[in-house]
């Protein structure tokens, strides 16, 4: 686990959505990479990769790979010709259905980008949307395959919608 810390932290109080993603592939025998991150505050947050060879998880400690990552402000606006929402959910998304109720009303589906802002549990997961429409977007928690507890701890979602008309 690695700390990242923001150059220009955010407000007080304001803890930003963050978004991260693999940008290498420096271990080529890997099944899949997966980066999560937790521990958000303003001023930075924890970087987790999580790695899978033959659908068996482990933890990847020992191999540094590049990260992307990208952090906004929680906020939901809108402007002459876009609408969005950075927001997230409380610690409560787990392997059941979830549905997440937009805060401005969008006239046509919006681009939807959804990331876990905890690290609960030790094994691989991810969000896997199942509905998105105009008002609302419906997604769970998914456990990697092979994974030592197929029900995965409740986490936080954060998220990104933006809508340009």
């Amino acid at each position: 686990m690695e700390w990242i810390l923001f150059s220009t932290p955010f407000r007080e109080g304001h803890t930003p959505v963050v978004f991260s993603q693999c940008m290498s592939m420096l271990d080529v025998d890997a099944y899949s990479l997966t980066t999560r991150q937790g521990s958000i505050t303003n001023e930075g947050f924890h970087l987790q990769l999580y790695l899978t060879y033959d659908l068996e998880v482990q933890d990847l400690i020992s191999v540094r790979e590049e990260v992307g990552w990208i952090a906004f402000e929680n906020e939901y606006s809108s402007f002459p010709g876009m609408r969005f929402e950075s927001l997230r959910t409380s610690v409560s998304v787990t392997t059941n259905p979830f549905t997440l109720s937009f805060h401005n009303l969008y006239i046509q589906t919006p681009f939807f980008l959804p990331a876990i802002q905890t690290l609960n549990g030790t094994d691989t997961a991810v969000v896997r949307g199942t509905a998105l429409l105009w008002n609302r977007a419906d997604f769970f928690i998914e456990e990697a395959p092979g994974a030592s507890d197929p029900i995965h701890p409740p986490e936080s979602v954060g998220y990104i919608i933006i809508e340009v008309y």
